[in-house]
């Protein structure tokens, strides 16, 4: 988020990284509502984003001009073609007058474009003598092709030329494998810039222009590894403006009227038609393939490893199959994407299976490989028994394209976005989404961005990151049965248990980052892992978190177990019923016991991260487990549950999970005066799954009181491993198979509506 604002007092020193919560795993974006998607996507930007100066914009930004490009001999051609007027105010043949004076709708009123830049790059080609990257096409009636579903209809696109080598002839074969002879759909793949245009210039159709660009823009970079940064173009009658994302921020031009400024929009057509594959975004070291077997694309990635006597060299490795990579739906941010692959020559081998992890790190934080050497060398001097409990990085460094680290600077070529303080702002609530359409899929109807307009936010900047693993485990994730996914949970325990033993911790714990392999758990993604006292880390400003396992006090960054009249204790039941017992039982605790308030005054620490936080999100994911899910079918019978009792599940479910803090606060509240969570969980597992993970959070919510107890953190009370495992394992509860309570739902027949 941007500095620059001015708060009351003292600010409070900070020890431990923020987080910005991305809306890419809420309830809203996952509904399947295209309208309710676009907004998660441009409600993530804030509510405003840097506004760039035209001509910086051409300099930084936009892909320079062909060197033999000249403007004066295109604009003789172009008068000589009948296409430009240069004497009159509406330059262009096409438009005799502003689209806001003309009849008709968007897809008539704009189809001139499409005349105007064939003849550009038709006039552009005759002064360059070069051929063009990029046609342009006129849409706005039919979707594209992508491996991910949508029914976006941009406007327009500029797309790669017939032949070119990046667009090969399995992009077009694909489309007919798709069925699609009819009316053929250009890929997303393909596509270079997109457009949106409206005929009226107003907040309402610049807030649509916004969402649809945006939108357009998260499917470019969300389908295709290849892609470092896109364009987009949107025009509100004759107000032109041009869109850029990176994965460190979202830019747009000032506008200009292309129809009157005729030179801005012959160079921005010849800019992004004439680009270099580079210049475009596109990363060479990725190659597409295509699989004819599973009519599909894959690819093919270079990583840097080294050899047996220690030189450096480049690898080409082929991808597999799609590990995970819903982050990079978010326009910024980390996009974090891993692939099971093999070497690019190898017959696939079991042996010969690793893991890929393509990420956009911060550029001054430690890079994975760095973090893990050193946990590495604590566990080799540590004298431990324990097994090493992270996966096995074996290669990768900085992405490297012409020689140098593809970073978002050298992307934005030196950009100073401090030096730019317009803002473009769009409007505070979602204008496609009604409040009875919100209720439905849970998203507060303008509240997430309502109230006082924040400054725009972007990310610190960006380098392109690719390591190697050496294992393939079964993630989190991917786990079919309740006694599976527990046995991981428990498992995890243990790893955390050496790793903060190691004096490590975590901080990013999530479902597809705890692998299960070879009877084992092994831990990924440490970029964000160090040393639990260490307090000198303040220079990350930003990063972005999975708000479903987020612990409380990272979402808050600040003790909330201070004020202990807010968390009533069900301890006297863990001890008396299951005998688990706590070290240090304060006299603040006591008084709780016997339903006292009491309220600590001391003065207000620092926040840090510490081991229960790496706790927390575990026992997260296995409260997750237990209320996204509910038992198969028994043979060829209905659901145990009724379809009142899957629709509260599910209300619930979403409630704590794809809501706010004070949610999932209140739930931990409520859930310790009975000691379990099974009024929030499917009667037909039995009491036995949803008391074990109760207790669990209730012992760890007696570990956070007793932590944050003085004036400082007790680390004592941080060694809970034991005890939340001897919960864990004293569960014998019968197995069986994970079925999604979404599942479920769709399973029971749709009421019908009485008639009148």
């Amino acid at each position: 988020m941007a500095s620059g604002s001015k708060g009351k007092g003292k600010e409070q020193p900070r020890t431990s990284t923020p987080v910005w919560i991305q809306g890419i795993t809420s309830s809203a974006f996952l509904s399947g509502n295209l309208q309710a998607a676009r907004h998660v996507i441009t409600r993530d930007l804030g509510n405003s984003i840097p506004e760039i100066p035209f001509e910086a914009f051409a300099t930084y930004i936009l892909p320079p001009l062909p060197s033999k490009f000249s403007l004066k001999m295109t604009e003789a051609d172009l008068t000589e073609a009948g296409v430009l007027r240069k004497r009159c105010k509406m330059k262009w043949t096409e438009f005799p007058k502003e689209p806001t004076n003309m009849e008709g709708i968007e897809t008539v009123i704009y189809k001139g474009l499409a005349k105007i830049h064939s003849a550009i790059i038709e006039c552009a080609s005759n002064s360059t003598s070069e051929p063009a990257t990029a046609s342009y096409f006129f849409g706005g009636s039919v979707s594209l092709a992508s491996s991910k579903s949508t029914k976006s209809k941009p406007d327009g696109w500029c797309a790669l030329v017939p032949n070119h080598e990046l667009r090969t002839d399995e992009v077009r074969r694909i489309s007919k494998a798709r069925k699609l002879r009819s009316k053929r759909r250009e890929e997303w793949l393909n596509v270079t810039r997109v457009d949106e245009y409206k005929r009226q210039d107003n907040e309402h159709t610049r807030q649509d222009n916004v969402e649809k660009v945006c939108w357009s823009l998260h499917q470019i970079m969300s389908v295709d590894p290849r892609r470092r940064f896109a364009f987009g173009v949107t025009v509100e009658n004759t107000q032109m403006r041009i869109w850029f994302c990176c994965r460190q921020v979202v830019l747009v031009s000032e506008r200009f009227d292309f129809l009157r400024d005729h030179g801005k929009f012959i160079h921005v057509v010849v800019s992004l038609c004439f680009a270099s594959p580079n210049d475009l975004g596109f990363d060479n070291t990725v190659k597409l393939k295509y699989e004819r077997c599973k009519d599909d694309f894959q690819f093919e990635m270079t990583v840097r490893v080294h050899d047996q006597i220690g030189h450096e060299q480049m690898e080409a490795y082929q991808t597999l199959e799609t590990i995970s990579d819903y982050a990079a739906d978010a326009l910024c941010g980390r996009a974090t994407r891993t692939f099971k692959a093999k070497k690019a020559n190898s017959q696939g081998a079991e042996e010969d299976i690793i893991v890929i992890k393509d990420v956009w790190v911060d550029s001054d934080r430690k890079r994975e490989q760095e973090i893990y050497k050193e946990i590495k060398e604590a566990w080799d001097t540590s004298y431990t028994t324990d097994s090493w409990p992270l996966l096995t990085i074996v290669g990768g460094g900085d992405v490297q394209l012409s020689g140098h680290s593809d970073t978002t600077d050298r992307i934005m070529r030196g950009l100073q976005l401090q030096d730019f303080k317009n803002s473009f702002c769009f409007g505070p609530n979602p204008l496609h989404i009604s409040s009875s359409q919100t209720s439905a899929i849970g998203l507060p109807f303008g509240a997430a961005i309502s109230g006082e307009q924040t400054l725009p936010h972007y990310f610190k900047p960006k380098t392109h990151y690719r390591i190697l693993y050496e294992e393939f485990g079964i993630s989190l994730s991917s786990t079919t049965t309740m006694r599976g996914a527990l046995d991981i949970v428990k498992n995890s325990i243990t790893a955390l248990k050496t790793l903060h033993r190691m004096g490590y911790v975590h901080r990013d714990l999530h479902l597809d980052n705890i692998l299960s392999f070879q009877g084992r758990v092994l831990l990924g993604d440490i970029e964000y892992a160090k040393r639990y006292d260490d307090i000198t880390d303040t220079t990350h400003a930003i990063r972005t978190g999975l708000l479903q396992f987020l612990p409380l006090e990272v979402e808050a960054s600040e003790y909330l177990f201070k004020t202990t009249a807010l968390h009533p204790l069900r301890l006297k039941d863990l001890q008396e019923e299951d005998g688990v017992e706590v070290d240090v039982l304060t006299k603040a605790t006591a008084l709780l016991l016997k339903g006292k308030e009491t309220a600590i005054d001391s003065p207000k620490m620092p926040f840090a991260y510490n081991p229960l936080h790496d706790i927390e999100s575990i026992l997260w994911m296995a409260a997750w487990f237990i209320m996204w899910h509910g038992p198969p079918k028994e043979g060829k019978s209905a659901y145990p549950q009724s379809m009142a009792e899957v629709d509260e599940q599910l209300r619930s479910a979403t409630e704590l999970f794809s809501a706010t803090m004070a949610n999932r606060l209140s739930f931990i509240k409520i859930m310790e005066s009975d000691n379990n969570i099974i009024p929030y969980t499917s009667k037909a597992f039995g009491k036995e799954y949803g008391e074990t993970v109760g207790k669990a959070i209730c012992l760890l919510h007696v570990a956070y009181v007793e932590a944050e107890m003085g004036n400082q953190i007790n680390k004592k009370a941080f060694l809970i491993h034991d005890k939340i495992l001897e919960i864990l394992n004293s569960m014998s509860a019968e197995d069986f198979d994970l079925v999604r309570i979404t599942d479920i739902q769709k399973s029971y027949p749709v009421p019908k509506a009485k008639k009148k």
